[in-house]
């Protein structure tokens, strides 16, 4: 079971409580195809949320639209869980976050041109920190990562504090 599951459109999610689910806390996918938007659309926004005691992962983001605005993952407190969190996709700006005491990973990123911002990730069974590229998609090459973390602090985790297995990420202050 589900927590909390957004699709298939542009969502405000705040101060929510999602625990004690056999599968996922909370749970959004955001769609891959906007039509011609005029004016711009605004940033799907997951803030202020605690997620806490779910089974296989506690806050799942999935960004399917490769481009700007993305998504704001902003202030929320993930603990745990069996993995913390994973954001998949492109343009998610994650910042602010409390990620602890998972079973697994803290965060998990499998994306592409994400930002991790001031993310206080410690206490977590495995890694805190893993960093990949978004997948292969129709058989488009997978593109480099190009995610930036910067000014997270990262502790007390079983596995490496951070471990990034793509190309052009970058690692400041963290």
């Amino acid at each position: 079971d589900i927590g909390l599951f957004a699709s298939g459109g542009l969502f405000e999610i705040e101060k929510n409580v999602c625990e004690d689910n056999l599968e996922l806390g909370l749970f959004v996918q955001v769609p891959t195809a906007i039509a011609d938007s005029s004016p711009p659309v605004p940033k799907t926004t997951i803030s202020k949320n605690t997620v806490r005691n779910n089974l296989v992962i506690g806050l799942l983001v999935q960004q399917g639209l490769a481009q700007q605005p993305g998504v704001l993952v902003d202030k929320n407190t993930v603990e745990s869980n069996g993995t913390g969190c994973r954001f998949e996709g492109s343009f998610i700006d994650a910042s602010s976050n409390t990620v602890q005491d998972n079973v697994g990973d803290g965060i998990g990123v499998v994306a592409s041109s994400c930002t991790l911002r001031k993310n206080k990730v410690k206490g977590n069974a495995r890694v805190g920190i893993i960093v990949s590229a978004a997948p292969v998609v129709d058989g488009t090459p997978a593109p480099p990562g190009e995610n930036a973390l910067d000014q997270n602090t990262v502790q007390d985790n079983g596995g490496d504090a951070i471990q990034i297995t793509s190309s052009s990420n970058s690692v400041t202050a963290s």
